[in-house]
């Protein structure tokens, strides 16, 4: 699952290409740029999921959030870590027949902080790192 420079390049174009053109798309609002998320892909650009954070309360959603979904039926589930000390924050679809979204995982958070949210598939136990992102609280 390792790809070439070239190719690793090539896939962290894309997806930041999808990524901004997601955050065009949804609109200048102040609680639209506060949140996030997108496709989750492995090494041989295999789409596993999606996830989404929210900074801020919004249309009945918890703020200071993020949840998973995995939409492939291949016996993997898809997780989330946000990394908080002293316990990180889990969201995860595993145990869970797909398509299955997790539930939010959540709790307030100090305004205006970076954390990183981690991403990875997961099946009996193997765990298989995807990406990590930079959200803001």
């Amino acid at each position: 699952m390792k790809l070439g420079i070239l190719n690793r390049s090539a896939a962290l174009i894309a997806s930041a290409a999808l990524l901004a053109g997601g955050t065009l798309i949804a609109g200048a609002s102040s609680a639209a740029a506060a949140n996030m998320g997108g496709a989750l892909y492995d090494d041989d650009l295999v789409y596993r999921g999606s996830w989404e954070w929210n900074q801020d309360p919004h249309d009945g959603e918890p703020g200071d959030a993020f949840r998973v979904t995995d939409s492939v039926a291949d016996g993997w589930g898809v997780e989330a870590v946000l990394e908080i000390s002293p316990t990180p924050r889990v969201a995860t679809t595993q145990g869970h027949s797909s398509p299955y979204t997790s539930p939010w995982a959540t709790g307030d958070l100090p305004e205006g902080t970076d954390y990183t949210l981690s991403f990875y598939i997961v099946k009996n136990g193997t765990y298989e790192f995807l990406k990590s992102v930079t959200v803001t609280s």
